[in-house]
């Protein structure tokens, strides 16, 4: 609005020899770039690695938004980010951690559709920065200070796959994240030289696999979907403009061709509504029924190879507590209408309890890996239910089998 205001009441010669800068305290900045950049451009062709690097680029820019972070420029294949401008925030430093575990969860997915050694090796920092519109033709925003400089010297004493941050950066996550040692003075001179002391944010086990997998399910659909609908769009269409911003922008650029001149005569329609428009047609022209049909014996859904059932199998389910915790809640739903509806009796009684014993048993042993206590043979059974599904699978089909038998005893008797 400042800059807005100059150049209303300024003549257009001036205007650019105004500098706008403001001084933001307790910033946590962020420097990320793609590790095996080189092996990956070799493997594609040049429309292949700009719209890989743009839908990546696009899904961190997704990511920066979630995670409230304001991405400041792109460096070639090295993404810069802040957060905690240009409004403060409390919780600066965990927008910029969570971002970085998503951005190296996305470029696993590159690595897996890919079939190359790419990673993200990232480094934050958290301090003071100043930050502005610079230039005389083009403007450009940017952030700028010595904690910049050391934030992109992290980035390049990090470890790929892993989230590299300072000391600084450390204070304000309190507890919340593991670390280890991060020893960035033996990878990077000036981390050595200012004697910076640096730690590594340990993965959890639990990680984003889950969500990541979804992503990449997408990923793959999407590049189908954009050879179809560039295909049934035509040639004509393919030159007409797009409105509506970013997102319609970025719809063009992944290959969803424009309406056409007839089309923009009609009433407009707002951003939600063109992206429905888009995602129907997409649905239409490549079904998930058939990629099922494909990939998935029918009615049990296994998949055909046995060597991705199997790897399928080892992933783990973030959600399973969650399953077991519902069963037990249906249970004793199920129980209170048993009571109302049917005469009570002793055998039932024990039924009943019996019945709501084992079912509270099980989630006992399912939820144990995430509790404190130390029982290591639950621990231990409870860490194979999680990383085996065949397992986890047994178990809820014996639950389900204890529902129907609360159901049924009380009709029978």
């Amino acid at each position: 609005m400042e800059m807005k205001a100059d150049i209303a009441g300024k003549p257009q010669d001036t205007m650019f020899h105004k500098i706008y800068i403001q001084r933001h305290e307790n910033v946590s900045i962020l420097f990320a770039d793609i590790c095996g950049f080189t092996s990956l451009s070799d493997q594609c062709t040049a429309q292949e690695l700009v719209r890989l690097l743009n839908e990546l680029f696009a899904r961190f820019d997704r990511l920066a938004q979630e995670h409230c972070c304001l991405r400041i420029k792109l460096l070639g294949d090295c993404y810069y980010c802040v957060s905690g401008l240009p409004e403060p925030r409390p919780d600066h430093a965990h927008c910029c951690v969570e971002m970085a575990l998503d951005m190296i969860d996305a470029i696993a997915l590159v690595r897996e559709v890919m079939n190359v050694n790419v990673d993200m090796r990232v480094g934050i920092h958290t301090g003071r920065v100043h930050c502005g519109v610079l230039g005389l033709r083009k403007w450009q925003f940017d952030v700028w200070s010595n904690d910049v400089t050391l934030a992109n010297h992290m980035e390049s004493g990090g470890i790929p796959g892993r989230v590299h941050i300072t000391e600084e950066t450390l204070k304000y996550l309190a507890d919340d994240y593991k670390v280890e040692p991060g020893n960035g003075g033996e990878r990077n001179a000036y981390l050595r030289d200012h004697n910076i002391q640096t730690y590594l944010i340990v993965p959890e086990e639990t990680s984003r696999q889950e969500t990541s997998r979804q992503v990449l399910i997408i990923l793959l659909i999407g590049s189908n979907i954009w050879k179809i609908l560039l295909q049934s769009h035509g040639s004509t269409k393919r030159t007409a403009n797009m409105s509506n911003g970013n997102v319609a922008k970025e719809l063009r650029v992944m290959g969803h061709s424009s309406r056409s001149r007839l089309a923009e005569k009609e009433v407009p329609k707002d951003t939600e509504e063109e992206v429905n428009d888009y995602l129907i047609r997409a649905i239409d022209a490549r079904s998930i029924d058939q990629l099922r049909s494909d990939h998935c014996k029918p009615i049990l859904l296994h998949f055909k190879k046995p060597s991705v059932e199997a790897k399928y199998n080892k992933e783990r389910d973030k959600m399973l507590h969650l399953y077991f915790i519902c069963s037990l809640t249906i249970i004793i739903s199920q129980v209170v209408v048993l009571l109302i509806v049917f005469p009570h009796s002793l055998v039932l009684y024990i039924l009943y309890g019996i019945c709501i014993a084992i079912v509270i048993l099980v989630n006992i042993i399912v939820l144990f890996e995430k509790w404190k206590k130390s029982v290591p043979i639950l621990k231990i059974i409870s860490s194979h239910i999680h990383e085996n599904r065949c397992l986890a699978q047994i178990l809820a089909s014996f639950v389900i089998f204890i529902i129907c038998i609360i159901t049924i005893v009380p009709m029978v008797s």
